[in-house]
């Protein structure tokens, strides 16, 4: 079968089927059931702008009262005086300047050592988001995970392919979808391109672009999948995605609350959140680097050919879902970094893909950058010019809380 590069934009069936099957076997529902068409992406889209209001709606009213009642930070930190070779030196070195950085800040301003490691100290300060942003991020994250979850534990075990790997692929491209699988893909992929959308616009993270690739990756796989009909394995890979991650961020915001004498100490607040977290660790190693490499990759690898024979997009395909293969081995280095980190220190101090991710209050009083070498220069720091914060209605606050 021979295909050209046309194909792929034309939606050519030598690229995007297998042989002998058409766009009309595809589409065509002769028994009245349901089959993927064009015009549902712009379902897609209209829910996806959805989730986004029912985002904003809920931070509001909902998540944010929480992490008030929870006593959940909502200071920022104010930006420091600007300067022009300082903001160069700090897109530099990203927020964490050596001494060669803080020693050419001081030679251009004619500032002391300590006055430069404030000054980088509280720009990097000033451009993370406060716990405040984090917990409604995280707190609409976990909803979402959570929901998405559940409905797929609803569904997906209810399915013949579930329980036999080539029923996915055994009837294609005759298979109808049904009602509960349609909504199930269409709410995944409308709450993916919300996440992709809403990504460019939240404070960047170590993983940024990897993240990126994640968000575009998943729901071009999404996508592609609803487009030509590989619904029943689709679902079988997104409800493997969705097992681990609300665990991730139920325990990322049990970290950003703090104590409230009615519920008890930092130490029951700690040991929630260790546990949460080495829930969500066994459960991403078990499901992405056992179940998805060992059972869906060898299932899409093999049995569709099996079945029909090569064809390009199964190439591609294939080749999609190992790109996501390997960001799950990279995100697996992190959490076992964090895992380390927890061992050694005793407790856990965070999701390693965020910057800063738990730690910006304790920053803006412990932190004076990378290039600080003893505890002492710290502890000197003036507090009226350091620890200067700014409420979110805009009033200076200081650190004994004075305005």
């Amino acid at each position: 079968m021979s295909w050209s590069f046309s194909d792929v934009w034309t939606f050519g069936e030598d690229f995007w089927l297998p042989k002998q099957i058409t766009w009309e076997l595809v589409r065509s529902c002769d028994d009245g059931g349901i089959k993927p068409q064009p015009w549902h992406f712009l379902l897609v889209i209209a829910l996806a702008f959805g989730y986004l209001a029912l985002r904003h709606l809920v931070c509001k009213f909902v998540t944010r009262p929480v992490g008030a009642y929870f006593l959940v930070n909502d200071r920022v930190v104010a930006r420091p005086q600007h300067n022009d070779v300082g903001e160069r030196l700090h897109k530099k070195c990203r927020g964490n300047p050596k001494e060669a950085e803080i020693t050419e800040l001081m030679g251009v301003t004619g500032w002391s050592e300590r006055k430069a490691q404030r000054w980088f100290r509280q720009r990097r300060l000033s451009s993370l988001p406060n716990k405040m942003v984090k917990f409604t991020d995280s707190s609409w994250r976990f909803i979402g995970y959570f929901a998405l979850l559940v409905l797929g534990l609803t569904i997906v075990p209810r399915k013949s392919y579930f329980y036999d790997l080539k029923d996915a692929w055994r009837h294609y491209p005759a298979r109808t979808v049904d009602v509960d699988e349609f909504w199930y893909y269409l709410l995944e992929m409308a709450y993916y391109l919300s996440l992709t959308i809403s990504h460019f616009f939240e404070q960047r993270k170590k993983d940024y672009w990897e993240m990126l690739i994640h968000h575009i990756a998943t729901l071009g796989l999404i996508s592609l999948s609803f487009h030509v009909n590989y619904v029943p394995i689709g679902a079988l890979i997104m409800l493997c995605h969705d097992i681990a991650d609300p665990w991730l961020e139920l325990a990322k915001l049990i970290g950003y609350t703090r104590r409230k004498r009615e519920l008890g100490s930092h130490f029951l607040k700690d040991k929630l959140t260790e546990v949460f977290f080495i829930f969500f660790a066994v459960l991403f190693f078990v499901t992405r680097l056992v179940i998805y490499p060992v059972y869906l990759l060898h299932s899409v690898y093999y049995h569709p050919v099996d079945f029909n024979g090569p064809w390009p997009l199964h190439n591609v395909f294939f080749g999609l879902l190992v790109t996501l293969f390997f960001l799950h081995m990279f995100w697996s280095y992190l959490i076992c970094r964090v895992i380390t980190s927890s061992i050694l220190s005793g407790h856990v101090k965070g999701d390693s893909r965020s910057d800063d991710e738990m730690t910006t209050d304790d920053d803006s009083r412990n932190s004076t950058g990378s290039a600080t070498p003893t505890s002492d220069r710290t502890a000197s720091i003036d507090s009226s010019e350091a620890r200067t914060r700014v409420r979110h209605n805009g009033s200076p606050v200081l650190a004994n809380g004075e305005q």
